[in-house]
């Protein structure tokens, strides 16, 4: 039980609820779920059950992961993508206005070129 009261913690706030709201949900007194959540008692594996089916985690999920770690690490993960699509973007950005600015000169040449030839020069 390594991770679980830093579990049912996070996954209380991570859902928006109040110690009260979970444990009228879970049928567990405010004063014992506050004592889980701080690691002063642990929980019999029926009520283990119960906080499980309370919060839509599985049990091992609860009891052997660092959810709020986990969460942390998905956050930098697609903190991470959204830079990467954001530098993809901008250097897509970057590629379409050189390939109109091309044009331009291009078109720029051939003006100068016509202007050129009907001034005999």
């Amino acid at each position: 039980m390594n991770h679980f009261a830093s579990n049912i913690k996070f996954l209380r706030k991570e859902r928006k609820l109040s110690q009260d709201e979970v444990a009228t949900i879970t049928g567990i007194t405010r004063v014992t779920w506050h004592n889980y959540e701080n690691g002063n008692t642990q929980p019999e594996i029926d009520k283990i059950v119960k906080i499980a089916k309370a919060l839509k985690v599985n049990v091992g999920e609860l009891l052997e992961i660092d959810l709020g770690k986990k969460a942390d690490e998905k956050h930098n993960h697609d903190a991470v993508n959204m830079v990467h699509e954001d530098d993809t973007l901008q250097s897509n950005m970057k590629d379409e206005i050189n390939l109109l600015i091309l044009r331009q000169l291009n078109t720029l040449v051939t003006d100068i070129t016509l202007i050129k030839q009907k001034l005999g020069l």
